[in-house]
């Protein structure tokens, strides 16, 4: 595994909660949710499909997400910030 890959995974790890950022149209919606990842650094998240995010993740699927610590200082902010696209697991 890269270095890169490894710090993600091991980030990734030490956290469980995302912003979740979705559009539909011209609203946009964020919201927090928990999540785990895969080996592959797949992210899953649980969310019920009535919600705005759920609908929207069905809808459209185009997500942003940010993973950070929390600090005090804007100049201390480390995190991640993915964007890519979403979809419903089946059975």
């Amino acid at each position: 595994m890269s270095d890169a890959r490894s710090r993600i995974a091991d980030f990734l790890a030490a956290h469980h909660t995302m912003s979740l950022a979705t559009m539909n149209g011209t609203r946009p919606w964020a919201t927090s949710v928990f999540y785990c990842h895969d080996d592959d650094l797949n992210l899953y998240f649980l969310t019920d499909p009535k919600t705005w995010h759920g609908q929207d993740v069905d809808d459209v699927g185009h997500i942003a997400i940010t993973i950070n610590e929390d600090c005090k200082s804007w100049s201390a902010i480390q995190g991640l910030q993915i964007a890519g696209k979403a979809f419903r697991l089946s059975d």
